[in-house]
């Protein structure tokens, strides 16, 4: 059996060269070895989401995701240093990643006369990599990210003289190198895997060949032994499996985390905004709950320690459905696709619903609620300044509609179906934009930003929101699922008061802190560039779906919500008022942010 590590910066065509001009003593003896490794790792949800300490595997090893990365400028040291005799390192975590987990470390290595040095942070943007290889005659330097290696020479010119040119010398190398990239661009043979295809090339060359591996097994170990000397595999991560009851208020809620409890109610979405707001409350009423997480899902993570089971499954598998809901006296059934593709929401969407509502027929529960949308209401029709009830006509064109909030009209008439036809105690419930720690700060009403450093609102910025803090929603949920009165009826969630656009975007920049600016542009310009989508996407230029028309107006109608069925029926209201809603959102991304 041939194994084989991924040392694929090795195998980069610049780093082949400047090993091959280390081995041929174009720099006389080395002397010194620099290897550097720079990744944002806020690019990458699955290792800075809440609770990814729980859930992301790198947290599991020692140096958790410091050790993810580690290894590849660790696997060019390895080729220059005869073996690491003496080994120091530092560790900082400046905040990206959890309490106890270092996001920055410097390593710095002895080994037989020569200094090895290797700088590993996940801060710092834009990504980046580089090599620097100092012998007794010159130096070469590459820089894996643009591929390009520079080599200086100790040269026998006066010193001034010397200084005066080499800057020309490396502008000609960077320049010709550059060339060269454009060159191998066009001819398709530039290596865009980083390394990793010419080094699955060598691997399977050798197994066709029954040569060796492409990397020595004694630099593999090398890696390794270098791993180990900066984390000791001895070492366990920091602990944070203790059992006990301590109190966890990142998300709003004073929730003991204890040990679980026979499950009686199933959430569907429950690592979702909504969702682990809804567990949260859930847990503090004293119901036990399942929660249906995809595989590998980036936020199981958020679920850790809250006492829950967890069931592994997909939307679109019925057995997997099947299997969740059996027992189950209540189902919140939160979970649904998001995307603007057709085919998938059909599946993900409309399908897991159909088998989720024969599954709750068919074990009697005693409550279904059903997570929709204000999306489904036929706004445009609406008079001006209308206030929207939940008896408001629905959308009709799914092709205007687009296939999101179609699908969310198709869900609602299974329910009624199954709620009139098998006898379903079932209830839908609609919550507007919601706010709060977890979730989203931007959404398609707002218009349109470049980065958060630049909003352009549509028009003057004058049409009014449908917010909603996520706990008053939790809060209508729950007390939708213990109302009789709430069987059969159907709730819009959104929060007293009116916040525009305008003074939604005033304030994020207020409280956060953030140097934006804010642009206006005429309706008609977007209106224009929509349309043209559309003759685009019915030239089959561009996929069909992501926007129209009529999604631009429903985004853009000035209408209000209604809330008094919710108020009247449930004995709601908003115990976060709106305004301090906002405060709360928008500190909670502040604190994030720095």
């Amino acid at each position: 059996m041939l194994v084989c590590p991924v040392h694929s910066k090795v195998f980069l065509e610049p780093v082949r060269r400047a090993l091959h001009a280390v081995a041929s003593g174009s720099i006389g003896e080395v002397v010194s070895v620099e290897a550097t490794y720079a990744y944002d790792v806020r690019r990458n949800a699955a290792m800075t989401v809440e609770g990814a300490e729980h859930a992301h595997w790198s947290y599991g090893v020692p140096g958790g995701p410091l050790a993810d990365f580690l290894p590849h400028p660790v696997s060019l040291l390895v080729e220059l240093l005869p073996g690491p005799d003496t080994v120091y390192s530092v560790e900082l975590n400046r905040g990206l990643l959890p309490s106890g987990w270092s996001d920055e470390v410097r390593v710095l290595i002895e080994s037989g006369g020569v200094t090895g040095y290797v700088s590993v942070s996940l801060n710092e943007a834009p990504d980046g990599a580089g090599l620097t290889i100092r012998g007794s005659r010159g130096v070469i330097q590459v820089d894996l990210f643009t591929e390009v290696a520079l080599a200086q020479h100790k040269s026998r010119l006066p010193r001034a003289v010397a200084r005066g040119f080499s800057g020309l010398s490396l502008a000609r190398q960077y320049a010709g190198g550059t060339f060269r990239n454009v060159l191998r661009l066009a001819s398709r043979r530039f290596d865009t895997t980083g390394g990793i295809g010419p080094l699955v090339s060598r691997f399977y060359a050798s197994v066709r060949g029954g040569g060796e591996s492409p990397v020595s097994p004694s630099a593999a170990l090398r890696v390794v032994e270098l791993m180990n000397r900066v984390w000791e595999p001895a070492e366990s991560a920091p602990e944070r499996d203790r059992v006990g009851v301590t109190s966890d208020k990142r998300v709003g809620h004073d929730v003991a985390l204890v040990r679980r409890r026979a499950p009686d109610a199933l959430v569907t979405g429950a690592t979702g905004f909504i969702g682990i707001h809804l567990v949260k409350r859930l847990l503090a009423e004293g119901v036990g709950v399942r929660a249906l997480v995809r595989p590998n899902s980036v936020r199981a993570g958020r679920l850790h320690g809250l006492g829950v089971e967890i069931i592994e499954g997909d939307l679109c598998d019925a057995k997997g459905l099947a299997q969740a809901a059996r027992g189950m006296r209540m189902i919140f059934h939160a979970g649904s696709e998001m995307g603007t593709d057709w085919t998938r929401q059909q599946r993900v969407t409309v399908e897991s619903t159909q088998h989720l509502l024969e599954e709750a027929a068919e074990n009697r529960v005693e409550r279904f609620i059903h997570f929709s949308s204000l999306a489904v209401f036929d706004v445009l029709g609406a008079p001006g300044d209308a206030a929207i009830t939940e008896e408001c006509p629905q959308r009709g064109d799914p092709q205007r509609s687009g296939a999101y909030n179609w699908a969310k009209v198709q869900t609602e008439k299974l329910v009624g179906e199954s709620a009139r036809s098998r006898d379903l105690r079932a209830t839908i419930v609609r919550p507007g934009v919601v706010i709060g720690p977890l979730g989203r700060l931007f959404f398609p009403q707002l218009g349109y930003r470049l980065d958060a450093r630049v909003f352009i609102l549509i028009g003057r910025g004058d049409n009014v929101l449908p917010l909603v803090y996520v706990d008053n929603v939790v809060d209508a949920i729950w007390k939708a699922s213990q109302s009789d009165s709430a069987v059969g009826a159907t709730y819009n969630i959104v929060d007293d008061g009116e916040v525009t656009v305008k003074e939604y975007i005033s304030e994020f920049i207020r409280i956060t802190g953030t140097d934006a600016r804010v642009v206006h542009t005429p309706y008609a310009l977007p209106y224009l560039l929509t349309a043209a989508y559309e003759a685009a996407a019915g030239l089959r230029l561009v996929e069909k779906g992501r926007t129209s028309r009529a999604q631009l107006r429903w985004k853009q109608a000035a209408v209000r919500y209604d809330n008094s069925k919710t108020k009247r029926d449930l004995g709601w209201h908003s115990e976060v008022e709106i305004n301090e809603g906002l405060r709360r959102t928008f500190e909670w991304h502040r604190e994030r942010l720095s």
